[in-house]
């Protein structure tokens, strides 16, 4: 990744809410 850390840090964050609330909504993911 060439982004700064905070900025994929922060990514990761986003990334891994968006994937648990597409879990908890029974999305096949």
């Amino acid at each position: 990744r060439s982004l700064p850390t905070r900025v994929s840090a922060n990514n990761d964050v986003v990334i891994r809410v968006t994937y648990t609330a597409l879990r908890s909504r029974g999305s096949p993911v």
